[in-house]
């Protein structure tokens, strides 16, 4: 059994005690390997991987969000990959190189309103905030 990582990576903390495990996935022919794919508080991803024979644990830091999802549609069906990521638009075309990690700092009320329809409609924050600006017309 693996116990909560707390690692530093290139001046980042990746601490699975504190960050939000979205699925844990055999990713290979082997039963006793897996991983976990997180999000941390300030929105970043990342995967732990864990092997249960060798006992070796990797922490694997997505700098992007592209990144991340890339991992995701190679690994995870399309259920899993809606439920964390949000629904897909097909008529939407997704420029990698323009989706960029950034902070909001929102007004209180804001985000208890995105928290709520988080919890309402099972999709994340980001993606909440970007199908709100697509309807506003951004």
């Amino acid at each position: 059994m693996c116990l909560p990582t707390n690692k530093v990576i290139n001046g980042r903390q990746y601490n699975t005690g504190t960050s939000q495990m979205l699925i844990k996935k055999v990713v290979s022919n082997d039963p006793y390997a897996w991983a976990e794919l997180y999000r941390k508080r300030t929105g970043e991803y990342y995967l732990r991987t864990y092997n249960e024979i060798s006992e070796t644990m990797r922490i694997r830091p997505f700098p992007t969000l592209s990144e991340a999802i890339e991992w995701a549609e190679e690994y995870l069906d399309g259920d899993a990959y809606q439920q964390i990521f949000g629904e897909i638009e097909e008529d939407t075309e997704v420029e990698e190189e323009l989706n960029q990690q950034v902070s909001v700092l929102l007004h209180v009320s804001l985000y208890n309103a995105l928290k709520a329809k988080k919890q309402a409609t099972g999709k994340n924050v980001s993606a909440l905030i970007i199908k709100a600006l697509r309807d506003a017309g951004y």
